[in-house]
C-alpha cells in the first residue's frame, strides 16, 4: 500500500537534494518572470540564432532565459531553423537508439508534485478505490457508431477486430502485385501524410525499397519534414505543407 511504499522505497536524502533550501526545484516564481522578462522586449533573429548555435555546440541544458526566448518564436522560417537543429542535436546525442525510461509509471505515487504530471501524489482526479487507482474514461466521451449505437474505436491493427473486408484484401493484393513487379527500374515512391506514427506499414518498407533500387525516387509530403536517412537522401524530395494546398499549387504551376 501507499504507507508500505513510503517506508520501504522512498529514500528522503535523495529528495531533499533536488530541494535547495526545502522549496520545490521546479520555481513558478522564476519561471514567470523570465516568461514576464521575454514578453516585454521583441524576439531577436539573431539572439536565437545564437542560442542555437550555443546549444548545438554543447548538448548541455539551456538557460531559463534561452528557453523563454525560443518559445516566443512564431516566423515560420526561423522555427524551421529551431526544428531542424534540434533534429542534429537529437542525433548527436542519442544517434539511432532506442532510450527507454525507467522505472514505468504504473500508479499515483510519485513523490514529485509536478501538476501536470496524472502520476503526482498529490493527484485526485482519479483518487483510488480500496488501494486500487481508477483508470476510467467518462462513457460520454465514448464515440459511439450512428447506426447501431455501439462504441467505436479507430481502425488500427492492435487486435482482432480490425477491419479488413474484401476491398481491402483486393487492394492489399494489387500493391504486393505492383511492388513484386518494380523491384527495379525507375519507380517513384509517392508518400502522403504517412507522418511517423505507424511507419512500419508505408514509411520503413518505401525507404528500404528505395535503398535496394538504385534508379528508385522517394517523395515525402507531410505537414513537418520528417528525417531521412543519408543513405537515400540524395534521391529523396522532401516536402512540408497541407497536402491539398501543395498539390493544387503543384497542380496550378505545372499547368503555367
Amino acid at each position: 500500500d501507499e504507507q508500505d511504499y513510503r517506508e520501504h522505497f522512498v529514500v528522503q536524502d535523495e529528495i531533499d537534494k533536488y530541494l535547495p533550501g526545502g522549496k520545490h526545484f521546479i520555481d513558478d516564481a522564476l519561471i514567470n518572470r523570465t516568461l514576464e522578462e521575454a514578453d516585454a522586449k521583441p524576439v531577436d533573429p539573431e539572439r536565437i540564432r545564437a542560442i542555437i548555435t550555443k546549444s548545438e555546440e554543447t548538448c548541455e541544458t539551456l538557460e531559463p532565459a534561452d528557453v523563454a526566448q525560443l518559445m516566443r518564436v512564431t516566423d515560420k522560417d526561423l522555427f524551421e531553423e529551431m526544428r531542424v537543429a534540434a533534429d542534429r542535436i537529437k542525433k548527436k546525442v542519442y544517434d539511432n537508439r532506442i532510450v527507454m525510461f525507467a522505472p514505468l509509471y504504473v500508479s499515483n505515487l510519485c513523490v514529485n508534485a509536478c501538476k501536470y504530471c496524472g502520476f503526482r501524489e498529490g493527484n485526485a482526479l482519479q483518487p483510488p478505490e480500496n488501494g486500487t487507482p481508477k483508470m476510467r474514461v467518462p462513457s460520454s466521451l465514448i464515440p459511439r457508431c450512428p447506426k447501431c449505437g455501439k462504441p467505436m474505436t479507430m481502425n488500427l491493427r492492435t487486435d482482432d477486430t480490425f477491419v479488413e473486408d474484401d476491398g481491402w484484401h483486393a487492394a492489399a493484393a494489387r500493391y504486393d502485385a505492383f511492388c513484386r513487379a518494380h523491384e527495379t527500374g525507375r519507380v517513384v515512391y509517392l508518400e502522403l501524410g504517412v507522418g511517423s506514427n505507424t511507419p512500419g506499414i508505408v514509411k520503413y518498407p518505401f525507404m528500404q525499397r528505395v535503398f535496394k533500387n538504385p534508379d528508385a525516387l522517394y517523395i515525402v509530403l507531410n505537414a513537418e519534414h520528417q528525417r531521412i536517412p543519408d543513405e537515400i537522401a540524395p534521391r529523396t524530395v522532401q516536402l512540408a505543407g497541407d497536402i491539398g494546398a501543395t498539390l493544387r499549387a503543384l497542380l496550378e504551376a505545372s499547368q503555367k
